[in-house]
């Protein structure tokens, strides 16, 4: 498999993808195990705030569209930091901090959502946000490891003469239109499957 010139082996891929996929595991259970607030007050108010956000959903407007642009703004930078760490020879630590920050903030989210007791609590919540962030996750995964493959060579080679960045460029331009595939879902598809399963409930 090439990109651009630039020959992967097969197994070698697999190998990338797959501590790419482990940091990433990683990342969530950190980020699930990070101490929440210790004052039984706060941990309280953020149970109640929550709570009263699940049983105001039903009724409440959303807006899509700026929900949809506010995933757009976050991870297309999390993805334009992805790929200028990849143009870089020393581009390999910021893309790992990129994807890690990433699974921190999903593990983090995840257990802060859990403090709310209950199938209607945290569980539904995760379930209407598993659509987005199953194309979301795959593609921010695809962009490290392009990113994290060509600064390596970079920083094997110096440099790539021939080297095709137009066919570089053209991969994230594909993962900027998975990103956002995946804030409509999280913007028009999360609210409404959050609707529905309150009013089943």
């Amino acid at each position: 498999m090439s990109m651009g010139g630039l020959p992967q082996q097969k197994w070698l891929q697999a190998a990338l993808y797959a501590g790419l996929l482990l940091l990433f595991a990683v990342a969530v259970a950190v980020g699930m195990t990070t101490p929440m607030p210790e004052d039984e007050l706060a941990l309280e108010q953020a149970r109640i705030y929550i709570g009263n956000y699940l049983e105001t959903l039903p009724a409440a407007r959303i807006s899509g569209f700026k929900e949809t642009l506010s995933d757009v703004l976050l991870n297309g930078l999390l993805l334009l930091l992805l790929a200028l760490g990849g143009t870089h020879i020393l581009g390999a630590p910021l893309i790992l901090t990129v994807l890690f920050i990433k699974g921190m903030s999903v593990g983090y989210g995840a257990a802060f959502l859990l403090l709310y007791p209950g199938l209607s609590g945290g569980g539904l919540i995760l379930l209407a946000t598993l659509p987005p962030n199953l194309l979301l996750l795959p593609a921010l995964l695809r962009g490290s490891a392009v990113a994290l493959g060509l600064s390596t060579a970079l920083l094997r080679r110096r440099h790539l003469p021939g080297f095709a960045w137009h066919r570089y460029l053209l991969i994230y331009a594909k993962l900027m239109l998975i990103i956002v595939a995946a804030a409509l879902l999280h913007g028009y598809l999360t609210p409404w499957l959050l609707r529905l399963a309150f009013i089943a409930t």
